[in-house]
């Protein structure tokens, strides 16, 4: 989806699955591209979206890029699985953003995006602003920032790292990366209440596959693993990580031995690879999603449009859950 010179915004709505290709230059935003737009993005899931450059060309931002003045704000957004690889560098797994954008998130996910440089997020100068945020599972790092000049960095507040690759944050003031919420906070001026305590996504089966087909006329892949016990249709609605480039896909049923996709994975996953099932819903009170945020500002719905915020009594150190 590209956009230009575009405000409004779009709700309850999925982007999934895309991959752009270009050849001979850069190939930027698999999913969403603005140029210049700012839209709203509220209850939105872009995941599974993937951009390759080859000839040399550069790509950047696996599932939003922010050219231009663009300065979208994303409420309740879910960014996961998404990918970029590029015959020159990739850049932003899921989120690239210019010197001239100031994308802003609000209670979003940005999770197990990968990427050559900024797994979750690379900002390029980009006076970006992450509140109530999980970064979590990127690689190779969670935030990035490209260097630019003058050098403005993005302001973090509220928002949990873990699990990111060599590092959670990459300041390109310092010229390093840093690790867990203390040293986020004593390095980066712009970090404030930063959480590391782990998330616990939901996890579900993991296996191998025997064998992976791709039937044309339905547009359907199925996966089989003759040594599974799904129960059938549960997994709809899941996300499956198989292969790889890091690229999700939104499991839309099961059998109990096999899985199915829409569209042609079969030059992703492959007979003998291993896979994973992930749903991105906090698994126990433990989590640090629980009762980790700030209900300052906070929206009154959350991705799937229950009422927020919530306290959870015996939960975080704080007042509300995402």
């Amino acid at each position: 989806l590209y956009l230009s010179s575009v405000s409004g915004g779009l709700e309850d709505s999925a982007i999934l699955q895309n991959k752009v290709y270009y050849r001979g230059d850069a190939c930027n935003g698999g999913g969403l591209y603005l140029e210049s737009s700012s839209p709203s993005l509220t209850r939105c899931v872009l995941s599974g979206n993937y951009a390759q450059g080859s000839g040399g060309g550069n790509a950047q931002g696996g599932a939003l890029y922010c050219g231009g003045s663009s300065s979208p704000i994303l409420v309740n957004a879910l960014l996961t699985g998404n990918a970029v690889s590029g015959a020159g560098s990739s850049f932003g797994g899921a989120v690239w953003a210019g010197s001239s954008a100031a994308p802003s998130f609000v209670n979003c996910t940005i999770a197990d995006n990968v990427a050559e440089n900024g797994g979750g997020v690379w900002f390029e100068g980009s006076a970006a602003s992450l509140v109530n945020t999980a970064i979590a599972g990127n690689q190779p790092t969670g935030i990035s920032e490209g260097p630019a000049t003058p050098q403005v960095s993005p302001t973090v507040s509220y928002s949990l790292f873990k699990n990111n690759g060599t590092a959670d944050y990459y300041d390109a003031d310092t010229g390093n990366g840093y690790t867990g919420a203390a040293n986020i906070m004593a390095n980066v001026p712009e970090a404030a209440n930063i959480l590391d305590a782990a998330p616990f996504f939901t996890t579900g089966p993991s296996g191998q596959w025997d064998a992976v087909w791709y039937d044309s006329a339905l547009w359907k892949t199925t996966l089989t693993d003759s040594d599974a016990a799904f129960a059938p249709d549960a997994l709809r609605g899941m996300w499956l990580v198989s292969g790889g480039n890091g690229q999700e896909a939104a499991i839309v049923g099961n059998s109990g031995t096999s899985i199915f996709l829409k569209g042609d994975f079969s030059g992703i996953a492959a007979a003998g690879d291993s896979y994973r099932i992930v749903d991105y819903h906090p698994s126990s009170i433990g989590s640090g999603l629980i009762d980790g945020g700030t209900d300052a500002d906070a929206p009154a719905d959350d991705l799937e449009d229950n009422a927020r915020p919530v306290d959870i009594a015996g939960a975080g150190d704080r007042k509300s859950t995402r």
